[in-house]
């Protein structure tokens, strides 16, 4: 799928020449170890670096150069995986073949260094309300988890069986380390982000590998650094607790988590893709055909897997009085998947269902970045065909015989004051 290319030792540049879009995606990461004060303290340096710069030192003067620049886009924002954090920079900007005479990857390519090497807060006379400012925007995003309850409940089931481990720590950070957070420490942040960070450049697009990692080069003055390993979390052996919880609210939520020695860097893992599909990732599934339509215990019912950390999680939205009828049915479905009850509805169209959305990738430059990404980790010659025909060698025994390797540990039910 790409190509792989060295700027400087710890700095890799893949690139996807195609002629299938008109524009092209740059995406620059910067990846380090996961904690929860340094997520708190690099999401609001990602703020900071994308609304000021020496270049376009307002929200206004930013917003305006990427209209002069065609309607370029560019944003900050971070993510984790497994155990490490990431803040990244994506573009997207037309490409300079539908442009007469105007080098425009030059241009964007000049905003991009003044972003992430001419912060304003690396100036004297920068102003402190602009941090406060920042700072007060993650703190908001971070206390909107509470305004949706279905996050929140996902979220302290995490902190409950995971506490202190990076399956619980937030990519936003924790409140009480942001609000605590000093410019100087920003600085320390960016600092160390710039000169020890792995990196890792993406672009797709009509281009020449060649050309751009010349323009890459002499645009963004990356240093020499170690790369990294990219290791998987361990997976642990939890025993089953049960939480209950309430606050003021109508529905109840129902968060169950399930504990296996299958990861993402395990053989079996795109066996495990099927086994939660069949559980519970589609419409088709055992928990959404049987716990919501047949049995009408639900709002909602789904699965979900976090192949970093060998974690399965079946969550529902019911009416408070249902809850243990809900788990019971919710407990039944598993069970018949390890039973190897599975019909051939399920089991094939599970199957078309995760094909499907993997060639669907396809058609989207940031999706093809995304899935390169998070599967060249797990295996160096992936390709969408490939890993699609690994689903189809699966058999339903296999499905059936892994989910025997599925262990319950934890019960969490936020419902509301009125029943507690």
């Amino acid at each position: 799928m790409f190509t792989t290319q060295t700027i400087v030792p710890g700095v890799r540049l893949y690139t996807m020449p195609t002629k299938q879009f008109k524009t092209i995606t740059l995406s620059i990461k910067m990846t380090t170890a996961l904690s929860a004060e340094n997520a708190g303290l690099r999401t609001v340096l990602s703020n900071l670096l994308q609304y000021s710069n020496q270049l376009t030192n307002t929200n206004s003067a930013f917003r305006q150069k990427l209209d002069e620049l065609y309607g370029t886009s560019i944003y900050l924002d971070t993510m984790k995986r497994g155990d490490k954090h990431t803040v990244y920079l994506n573009a997207d900007f037309v490409n300079d073949t539908y442009l007469n005479e105007r080098n425009l990857t030059e241009e964007v390519l000049e905003l991009i260094h003044a972003i992430l090497f001419k912060p304003s807060f690396l100036s004297e006379d920068f102003d402190e309300r602009i941090f406060d400012r920042e700072k007060k925007q993650v703190i908001t995003r971070v206390d909107s988890l509470y305004e949706d309850k279905s996050r929140y409940a996902q979220h302290r089931l995490l902190e409950l069986i995971r506490p202190n481990h990076p399956a619980s720590i937030s990519a936003m950070g924790e409140k009480t380390f942001i609000q605590a957070i000093t410019l100087d420490q920003i600085k320390e942040a960016y600092q160390s982000m710039i000169q020890h960070d792995d990196i890792s450049i993406y672009v797709v697009g009509d281009i020449d590998p060649e050309g751009y990692k010349n323009a890459l080069q002499a645009s963004l003055p990356f240093t020499q650094r170690e790369f990294g390993s990219r290791t998987q979390t361990q997976v642990l052996q939890t025993p089953f607790n049960e939480t209950v919880e309430a606050m003021d609210m109508k529905q109840a939520k129902l968060h169950i988590a399930y504990e296996t020695p299958i990861t993402s860097a395990s053989a079996e893992f795109p066996a495990m893709q099927v086994l939660n599909g069949v559980l519970g990732a589609y419409p088709h599934s055992k928990l959404f055909t049987n716990v919501r339509e047949k049995e009408s215990l639900a709002y909602y019912a789904s699965s979900s897997f976090a192949s970093s950390y060998g974690l399965l999680f079946a969550v529902s939205g019911i009416d408070p009085s249902q809850k243990e009828k809900a788990e019971s049915v919710i407990d039944q479905q598993l069970e018949l998947v390890k039973q190897g009850e599975i019909s051939d509805r399920e089991f094939l169209q599970t199957k078309s269902m995760l094909k499907n959305q993997l060639m669907e990738i396809k058609d989207s430059a940031r999706g093809l970045i995304e899935v390169f990404e998070s599967y060249q980790e797990i295996d160096p010659s992936f390709s969408l065909d490939g890993w699609a025909a690994k689903w189809e060698t699966i058999s339903k025994q296999d499905v059936s015989e892994l989910a025997k390797t599925i262990t319950k540990i934890h019960t969490y039910f936020l419902t509301t004051k009125e029943v507690n």
